[in-house]
This record gives C-alpha cells, structure tokens and sequence, in this order.
C-alpha cells in the first residue's frame, strides 16, 4: 500500500510492503509531519536543485537565473529546490500506477528548467520510481538541473540505534559540519572512506548527516544501493538506483544520509548531484539538456527483503 499527497508535492506519505517470503506486511515510510516540521518525514522530490544553494542566483554560460527559493534552511541557503509541496497533476491514475507532473500555474523559471513527470509504480513487494524530464519550444537551451528525493524510513517500534546500515557506495563527501554545503578542495569535492562512517554488520549509533558517491567506474555490474536491516527481525529495506536492464540515461549516484534528532527515523537520498552542483565544476555535476529534442530518464525503487 502506498499513499500519495498529489496536492503536497506528490509527497509519500506512506508505505507499506510485504516480505516476499514471509508474507509479513511492513510500514517502511510512514509520515507523522505536521505542517511545522513537513520535511522531517515521507518522501518528497528535489528538483532542480538537491542540498543547498550558494547563491539565489545561478551565473551559468550564456546566462543568469534568478531564483526565488520557497524555503530556506537556518543558514539562509536556498534549499531542496521548488517543488516539496507544490500541487501535481495527475497525468495518469491506474490500480498500481499514478503518474504525476508539475501544475501547470506553477513552473518557476520555466524557461530554464526542463519539464518532469514521476511515475509511481507499486508491487508487493517494492515501489518504482521512474522520472522523465524533456525540454519544449519555450526553454532557453542548453537546460542544466540536479533531481533527486528525500525519503526517510524506519521499522515500527524501532529506533535507529536497533537498525544496520549497508552500502555499496564507494567514497564519502566531505561537507561543511556548519553549513551541509561540500568542503572544495582546488574548487573540486574533498573525498574520503565510507568505513569511516559505517561499520560493518554494526548498529547505528552515529548521528548521520553525511554525503556518499557512487564511483561507476569501480561498480562493475553492480546498482549503488543502501540496506536498513533489522538485525532482529531478520526484515531489510533496499534502496536502489540506475536498475539494471531499465531504460534510463541519468544516474542517481550521491546518496545524502541524515538521522533525524529524536532517532525515529533516517532519511536515505538518491541524488543525481552534491548539494551547490551548479558552482562546483560546472557542468560536471549537474545534468543537462541539449535541446527540444532531448531529454533524460531516471529510475529508483525501494524493495523489502528478508535477510
């Protein structure tokens, strides 16, 4: 089951999956938010930028945007991008199929940012997320944006501290501890070893706020993925992106880790970029849009698993 808030941001709210082997039914996401603390629960789309923004204003080749951020974080850092709760439109409504694209009243420089639609796509035992973004006659090309999401997930009447995290992710961002914004080193990102972070097979008892890359060139074969097991329950969710044998030309490869204060629950981000990708050897870290013709697709999904 899974229950989407298509005039919040196509938010999900809540979700819950059964485990192919037992048949258990367990609520992986389960959004308690009120309107104060909104994005301190679900799972809600960045986009056209993830993390935080240097600058309101994006001085790109050919061109400035200037932007009008709806939220802020305490720094002053325009944060997350424009659509974590506008309205949707509901493109396409099935039994366990709803495809969702941006209202059409409210397209914040529409000019410079493709046109996205999400699809959800629920099983028994995983939800898909497909994204598909395509320019039009209107946009001023070449088009430049990050996309990413901000779900957070838990395991009823469990704490952080009970769970085990696992990835396959290769290296660690380094980030400002003040500011969350990447630490540069020459003007490029600062790396360093995931086993610093996480330990194998070892309960989480860090206070998470960490930046993780995919490095495709060390991947082989392999989807980045992370693993939130109950050691106890013997029940794991999975977090996978740039599925295999799936259409897709973008990759979600920076994966954004966050424990919220009160350890009820961790956010476990698939991202296409590190938070200020557009002042960080641009366009290296952001994608981008050639012209009318092109366009990009992406896919991730979360599954249960027994272990």
């Amino acid at each position: 089951m899974a229950v989407i808030d298509v005039q919040n941001g196509g938010k999900l709210k809540l979700l819950v999956l059964t485990d192919p082997k037992t048949k258990k039914p367990h609520t992986v996401v389960n959004d308690k938010t009120t309107e104060s603390n909104y994005r301190r629960g679900g799972s809600f789309f960045l986009y056209p930028w993830v993390g935080r923004l240097r600058s309101e204003e994006l001085d790109l080749p050919g061109k400035k945007i200037k932007l009008d951020p709806p939220i802020k974080d305490a720094n002053g850092y325009s944060i997350h991008g424009y659509y974590t709760k506008s309205t949707r439109k509901i493109v396409q409504k099935a039994e366990n199929i709803l495809e969702l694209t941006a209202e059409p009243s409210y397209k914040p420089n529409d000019e410079h940012f493709p046109n996205f639609c999400e699809k959800f796509i629920l099983e028994e035992d995983r939800l898909r997320i497909e994204n598909v973004f395509e320019g039009d006659s209107t946009k001023k090309y070449p088009l430049y944006f990050a996309y990413g999401y901000h779900p957070y997930f838990s395991f009823e009447g469990k704490k952080v501290d009970d769970l085990v995290l696992k990835t396959n992710l290769h290296q660690l961002v380094e980030l400002d501890p003040k500011t969350n914004l990447p630490v540069l080193t020459d003007g490029k990102l600062t790396y360093d070893k995931v086993e610093t972070i996480i330990k194998d097979g070892e309960p989480i008892k860090a206070e998470l706020n960490h930046l993780f890359f995919f490095d495709e060139s060390k991947a082989g074969d392999q989807e980045p993925l992370f693993k939130l097991i109950d050691p106890v329950e013997k029940v794991g969710v999975e977090i996978v992106s740039n599925i295999a044998n799936e259409r897709k030309n973008v990759n979600l490869c920076y994966w954004q880790i966050f424990t919220l204060p009160d350890r009820t629950s961790i956010a476990i981000e698939p991202m296409t970029s590190p938070a200020d990708s557009f002042n960080i050897e641009f366009p290296k870290h952001v994608v981008t849009l050639k012209d009318e013709n092109d366009f990009k697709d992406a896919n991730w999904e979360i599954r249960i698993i027994n272990v």
